[in-house]
């Protein structure tokens, strides 16, 4: 994830695995479990005022409430293309004392109307040289994952 003011950019086309702890309080009794919200927003500018409503399926998500982990799995963003925006919200309760902290996720988008040309359409494999030139792709979000 790469920070920003109010959110983490992350690349959608993999699974994230995020881990939470607990500091001060816990102990042996203490329940720790996460929660995955989404919001309609498609822009940054209202996160403010967004409405986050709880992501309710478990098949796109794995968590081991041993390792305080959850893993968010590819399917959740490719089954959800539309959502720009995630919250994953990390919860340790013990007893009737709780404690919780969020992250705001945004996908990072691809980038878009370039286009790609090779020099030669046939060859050899380890034996012709092949170029390959890509030129006016738009990165609306400025963000490169190598």
């Amino acid at each position: 994830c790469t920070p920003f003011p109010n959110f983490h950019r992350m690349n959608p086309n993999g699974q994230l695995i995020i881990s939470g702890s607990c500091s001060s309080g816990c102990d042996a009794t203490t329940a720790y479990t996460f929660e995955i919200y989404s919001t309609t927003v498609t822009s940054t500018s209202s996160l403010s005022t967004a409405t986050w409503n709880l992501y309710s399926s478990s098949a796109d998500r794995l968590y081991d409430s041993n390792l305080i982990e959850l893993t968010m799995l590819e399917t959740l963003f490719a089954n959800n293309p539309s959502i720009m925006f995630w919250k994953v919200r990390f919860v340790a309760t013990t007893g009737s004392v709780s404690g919780s902290a969020s992250l705001v996720l945004k996908s990072n988008e691809p980038p878009a109307s370039g286009t790609c040309t090779i020099d030669s359409l046939s060859g050899y494999s380890l034996s012709t040289m092949f170029t390959l030139s890509c030129t006016n792709w738009l990165d609306n979000d400025g963000f490169n994952d190598r």
